[in-house]
């Protein structure tokens, strides 16, 4: 079991520490148990696309909550299981860019690509629409678990 928890965080060590967990992990199925809040959504973006690109088989686990970034990664499982009373939640992407009005416009430019991508992963990986996703993310939005199945992204309750 490779266990994501608390910030995906934005300085690379959630990101280092992940990969060689899954670098080290034996086995033919990879399971990942998150419980996080979420962070930094490069980083997100990174792990979901390891897990992806494994030739081996992805049960990701959400253990109590697995808001923000970490739903990115959860949804990487082909597999993906939450436990009772686990919350999800999904909200625009926020910034803290800095500097010349054209450099903080090409920021939100490209923070709503990224955002786009995200909700489109999303979609991709269950019942909802990307623009359902959009729509969820623009109201921030709590869901459990119950609900979590009922849109597909998650295909079991334990």
């Amino acid at each position: 079991m490779i266990y994501l928890t608390g910030y995906i965080a934005h300085d690379g060590s959630t990101l280092v520490n992940f990969k060689a967990d899954l670098d080290a992990y034996e086995g033919d199925h990879i399971h990942v148990e998150i419980t996080s809040e979420g962070g930094d959504t490069d980083h997100a973006f990174a792990i979901y696309n390891r897990l992806t690109k494994s030739s081996k088989a992805v049960t990701t686990i959400a253990n109590a909550q697995c808001c923000s970034a970490a739903v990115l990664v959860f949804a990487a499982g082909t597999t993906r299981v939450a436990y009772p009373n686990t919350t999800f939640m999904v909200h625009e992407f926020s910034s803290n860019s800095e500097g010349s009005t054209r450099r903080t416009r090409r920021a939100m430019d490209q923070q709503l690509k990224e955002q786009l991508l995200y909700a489109k992963l999303l979609a991709k990986n269950s019942l909802l629409s990307e623009q359902k996703w959009v729509k969820l993310m623009n109201e921030e939005t709590y869901f459990n678990e119950r609900e979590a199945l009922k849109w597909g992204l998650v295909t079991k309750i334990l």
